[in-house]
């Protein structure tokens, strides 16, 4: 009976110990891939908080450029503004430029008029003047 033992816990050691190898080698595997899992988790970790990071950066940085952009059309609107004022003065003064040229062309022809006249006037005074002389003499 003892000998029967013996043969059966041979005979099961033969079957079990490759099943056993076998578990065990799956085991380490496993415990590998396991690892791997568990570090791969900590660098996920540590790339969600860069990430986590870079976007609270990026975030700052658009809405400074938020601002800027405002200020940036701010600043626009004020300057087209003044362009379009400075736009009108120009043209108000070159109307008042060119009014006044008329109004110089005007006055020109009615001085020459008047000076005409005047020279026409003293030729008609000295024509009576120098009537006048023959008269007396």
């Amino acid at each position: 009976a003892a000998e029967t033992d013996a043969q059966q816990e041979s005979d099961d050691h033969e079957v079990l110990h490759p099943e056993v190898l076998e578990r065990e080698a799956r085991s380490e595997e496993l415990e590998r891939s396991l690892d791997s899992a568990l570090q791969k988790r900590v660098d996920l970790r540590a790339e969600v908080a860069n990430l986590r990071e870079d976007v609270a950066k990026l975030l700052k940085e658009a809405n400074w450029a938020r601002k800027y952009r405002s200020q940036a059309d701010a600043r626009r609107a004020r300057l087209q503004a003044s362009v379009r004022e400075a736009e009108r003065d120009l043209m108000t003064q070159q109307a008042d430029g060119r009014i006044s040229f008329l109004s110089g062309c005007v006055a020109s022809r009615d001085l020459q008029s008047e000076l005409s006249t005047m020279q026409a006037s003293e030729a008609r005074e000295k024509a009576r003047a120098d009537q006048s002389e023959e008269k007396v003499e």
